[in-house]
Protein backbone atom coordinates (compact mmCIF):
# COMPACT_ATOMS: atom_id res chain seq x y z
CA UNK A 1 0.00 0.00 0.00
CA UNK A 2 1.38 3.48 -1.07
CA UNK A 3 -0.08 6.83 0.03
CA UNK A 4 0.43 10.32 -2.51
CA UNK A 5 -0.61 13.07 -1.44
CA UNK A 6 0.05 15.97 -3.57
CA UNK A 7 0.73 19.83 -2.74
CA UNK A 8 0.09 21.96 -4.38
CA UNK A 9 1.81 25.68 -3.59
CA UNK A 10 0.71 29.08 -5.16
CA UNK A 11 3.10 30.71 -7.08
CA UNK A 12 6.24 32.21 -5.20
CA UNK A 13 7.88 35.46 -5.25
CA UNK A 14 11.65 36.26 -4.95
CA UNK A 15 10.82 37.25 -1.25
CA UNK A 16 9.44 34.07 -0.08
CA UNK A 17 12.00 31.93 -1.95
CA UNK A 18 14.36 34.52 0.14
CA UNK A 19 12.96 33.81 3.46
CA UNK A 20 13.31 29.92 3.17
CA UNK A 21 16.90 30.29 2.47
CA UNK A 22 17.58 32.24 5.09
CA UNK A 23 15.66 30.18 7.75
CA UNK A 24 18.12 27.28 6.91
CA UNK A 25 14.91 24.97 8.19
CA UNK A 26 15.15 23.48 4.43
CA UNK A 27 18.27 21.83 5.70
CA UNK A 28 17.30 18.15 6.73
CA UNK A 29 13.62 18.53 5.64
CA UNK A 30 11.93 15.99 3.21
CA UNK A 31 12.07 17.34 -0.10
CA UNK A 32 13.55 20.77 1.24
CA UNK A 33 10.26 22.29 2.86
CA UNK A 34 8.44 21.61 5.72
CA UNK A 35 4.83 21.59 5.55
CA UNK A 36 4.11 23.63 8.58
CA UNK A 37 6.37 26.76 7.96
CA UNK A 38 4.96 26.62 4.29
CA UNK A 39 1.45 26.89 5.73
CA UNK A 40 2.16 29.66 7.85
CA UNK A 41 3.45 31.78 5.45
CA UNK A 42 0.31 31.12 3.06
CA UNK A 43 2.75 29.35 0.46
CA UNK A 44 0.57 25.58 0.26
CA UNK A 45 -2.52 26.56 -1.93
CA UNK A 46 -4.15 22.92 -0.71
CA UNK A 47 -2.93 19.45 -0.08
CA UNK A 48 -4.82 16.53 -1.97
CA UNK A 49 -4.94 13.33 0.00
CA UNK A 50 -3.60 12.91 3.99
CA UNK A 51 -1.31 15.72 5.38
CA UNK A 52 -0.22 13.67 8.05
CA UNK A 53 1.48 11.64 4.68
CA UNK A 54 2.91 15.23 3.81
CA UNK A 55 4.45 15.45 6.93
CA UNK A 56 6.19 11.65 7.65
CA UNK A 57 3.65 8.89 8.91
CA UNK A 58 0.44 8.51 6.72
CA UNK A 59 -1.91 7.96 9.56
CA UNK A 60 -4.79 7.32 7.21
CA UNK A 61 -3.14 4.64 5.66
CA UNK A 62 -1.45 3.27 9.03
CA UNK A 63 -5.19 3.09 10.16
CA UNK A 64 -6.22 0.94 7.56
CA UNK A 65 -3.08 -1.48 7.76
CA UNK A 66 -3.46 -2.19 11.31
CA UNK A 67 -7.29 -2.73 10.76
CA UNK A 68 -6.61 -5.53 7.90
CA UNK A 69 -4.12 -7.07 10.48
CA UNK A 70 -7.27 -7.59 12.75
CA UNK A 71 -6.08 -4.54 15.22
CA UNK A 72 -8.92 -2.16 16.82
CA UNK A 73 -8.21 1.11 15.71
CA UNK A 74 -11.21 2.92 17.18
CA UNK A 75 -10.71 5.72 18.88
CA UNK A 76 -11.91 5.78 22.54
Amino acid sequence: MVDSPRVLFREFRDDDIAWWMETGKWEGGSGAFRVEEFEERGLIDHIEGDRTAVIGLPMTLMRTILTDFGFDTASS
